[in-house]
Order: structure tokens, then sequence, then C-alpha cells
């Protein structure tokens, strides 16, 4: 069996855009590892006391919380 494959990494040069485009994942990635669950129960619990509910936030309201 003759296995001819290449075992050698060619590296292309990203252009513009596909290098923003990875920043953007990245950094979105980055911050949702990162963020602070515990302000944002606070941020969410505040909303929640203080404005009046629509029917896209009634769902909001009776989210299981973490």
């Amino acid at each position: 069996m003759d296995d001819d494959r290449s075992t050698h990494l060619v590296r292309t040069r990203l252009s513009f855009g596909q290098r923003i485009a990875t920043w953007w994942a990245v950094s979105t990635e980055i911050h949702e590892l990162t963020r602070d669950r515990e302000r944002e129960e606070r941020v969410r619990a505040e909303a929640a006391v203080r404005l009046a509910p629509g029917p896209w936030a009634i769902a909001d309201l009776f989210r299981r919380r973490r």
C-alpha cells in the first residue's frame, strides 16, 4: 500500500476580510467565556422589575436561572 499523502502544511495568507472575521469570532468567544454571569443576572432582574414586559419578554421572566 503506497501512501503518498503530504505531511507538510501549506500556509496560505488570509485576506483582510478573513482576518477581520477571525478576529471577530475570537473576540466574541473570549467575551462569551469571560463575561460576568452574576452581573447579567442582576441586570435581568432589574429589567424584569423596572420594565413592563411585552410579549417578547414574557419567556425571559420564566427562564431557568443557572
